[in-house]
């Protein structure tokens, strides 16, 4: 293994692009229980949900595969996001070289 010296110290814990896509996530899934709770799961719409959560239709279903999926979620993904480019964040300290 090589290490190169950047200047920049290393994490211990996730790094941005995981807590952003943590926060995403979070945001996306209270919009959705908050909306859900206020006027009923028929009444609100994906786009609803979207929109509260200050995100597209499409970064919606990249966390989440379905409407129904937001009630069932129980922590940061369970199974991989539907994107292509989404990963799930490892929330471990481990690197991969």
């Amino acid at each position: 293994m090589f290490l190169v010296r950047t200047g920049v110290p290393e994490r211990d814990g996730p790094g941005l692009r995981e807590l952003k896509k943590l926060e995403t996530w979070r945001a996306i899934r209270e919009a959705a229980l908050r909306l859900i709770a206020e006027r009923g799961y028929e009444a609100a719409s994906v786009d609803d949900i979207a929109a509260a959560a200050h995100v597209s239709r499409s970064t919606f279903f990249n966390y989440f595969a379905t409407k129904e999926a937001t009630v069932f979620a129980s922590g940061w993904p369970p199974a991989r996001p539907r994107g292509a480019n989404c990963d799930p964040p490892s929330l471990s300290t481990a690197r991969s070289p």
